[in-house]
């Protein structure tokens, strides 16, 4: 048995995109959040007393495919300015990309 590094608990904590079938869509890459990235958003969620706030709950969905869908090198394909166009979207249509989403974090 070997002692953990401090390089081998960066090297297992790294980043890493995954690859998953969409049927009928294609190949999505999907890469976990960061924890500053995590962080962050839970941050936000809350206001100044604690609470949940609406926008935080109606943009959840929105925020796990701005999140963590990415290109096949991790780079992110939406950003914070892309969540009016995605609220707009077609919610059934985003279902296959938020479950694919929820499957690389283990929600599903």
């Amino acid at each position: 048995m070997t002692s953990l590094t401090k390089q081998a608990l960066l090297d297992h904590c790294k980043v890493e995109v995954k690859e998953v079938n969409v049927e009928g869509v294609g190949v999505l890459f999907v890469k976990p959040s960061t924890e500053l990235q995590r962080s962050k958003r839970i941050a936000d969620m809350f206001d100044k007393n604690g609470n949940l706030t609406d926008e935080s709950k109606q943009r959840r969905r929105v925020n796990l495919i701005i999140d963590h869908i990415c290109d096949e090198d991790g780079n992110a394909m939406f950003n914070e300015g892309d969540a009016k166009d995605l609220l707009a979207l077609d919610g059934t249509k985003l279902d296959p990309f938020v479950e694919a989403v929820m499957l690389i974090n283990g929600e599903l």
